[in-house]
């Protein structure tokens, strides 16, 4: 009885504490948000059932789906989603749906993303100071410059069983496999670098072309070897029979 009262004592003090210095609120529920004020879009603290959905997070979010807007904090769950990460996400799927202005913080998962999932989009076209992260798992794709992991996919650093980098992009992978494009950095047991002249190396391999996509052939366009041989058969039949007449 004693711990529980403390524990209201504490959201009480922390609800009033949000409503008078940070204009946020407390919200304890699946879908439906007790807040304090009404209004607000800002909260510190999180916890849902089900789905939970903030606007601005500054603190915790737990729950079973989490997805904020704006994060500077940590969202522990099963599957946590952010737009603008600045903290951790811990959980069995981890990933950046859309990206604004920040990527910064700290995945960890079994599957960490670093794309919109829909439509396989990579953000690693945000500037360096406002991609500064890493992932911890299973897989992790696109995830930050730091991976850490079973299989890798992405630029910078890759650690792990498998290590998949292309792009152009200066990149260090250290695994069992590595396979590389241009300025990929190779460390494991076998180190493929498909335009290199020795393309797969032992213990170590640096990738200095970048890999050209095969021309696409014109089948439709190409003569084909069968027809090709029965017009010379043809041909030489009748130089055959005009000889004889």
């Amino acid at each position: 009885m004693e711990i529980k009262c403390k524990r209201n004592i504490f959201l009480f003090s922390l609800s009033i504490l949000c409503t008078f210095v940070f204009d946020c609120g407390v919200a304890v529920t699946p879908r439906f948000t007790a807040k304090i004020p009404p209004k607000t879009e800002t909260e510190v603290f999180r916890l849902n059932l089900l789905y939970g959905e903030v606007e601005k997070l500054y603190g915790v979010n737990v729950g079973l789906y989490n997805h904020a807007a704006d994060l500077i904090g940590a969202q522990i769950g099963l599957l946590n989603t952010v737009h603008d990460p600045i903290g951790v996400q811990i959980g069995a799927i981890n990933g950046v749906i859309a990206v604004h202005d920040i990527q910064t913080g700290l995945k960890i998962g079994l599957f960490n993303f670093g794309f919109i999932l829909e439509s396989n989009n990579p953000v690693d076209y945000l500037p360096k100071y406002r991609k500064i992260s890493a992932s911890v798992g299973l897989v992790n794709m696109m995830s930050g410059k730091l991976k850490l992991g079973l299989f890798n996919m992405g630029n910078d650093i890759n650690l792990g069983i498998v290590n998949l980098h292309s792009d152009s992009k200066w990149t260090i992978s250290i695994g069992a496999v590595n396979i590389g494009d241009e300025g990929n950095l190779q460390i494991g047991i076998v180190n493929y670098c498909p335009n290199n002249t020795i393309p797969v190396m032992i213990i170590a391999n640096y990738c200095s072309k970048r890999s050209q996509p095969k021309p696409k052939i014109n089948w439709e366009t190409q003569p084909n070897a069968a027809t090709e041989s029965k017009k010379q058969a043809e041909s030489t039949t009748d130089k055959g029979k005009s000889f004889k007449n």
